[in-house]
């Protein structure tokens, strides 16, 4: 179902309307120095992304 692939789209998108996905929230506590970068890759959902974040 690709329903599932547009919500995680529009919050991606959202971020200046308060709605971050796991893996910008994960960016931003490791840039914030409160979990290791390797950490916030281990509970990712979405890897590439966060990958591409960092």
């Amino acid at each position: 179902n690709d329903n599932v692939g547009e919500v995680y789209q529009m919050m991606w998108e959202g971020g200046q309307d308060g709605q971050t996905t796991l893996e910008q929230d994960l960016y931003r506590l490791a840039r914030k120095k409160k979990i290791k970068p390797e950490h916030a890759m281990d509970y990712a959902n979405n890897k590439k992304r966060l990958r591409r974040l960092f």
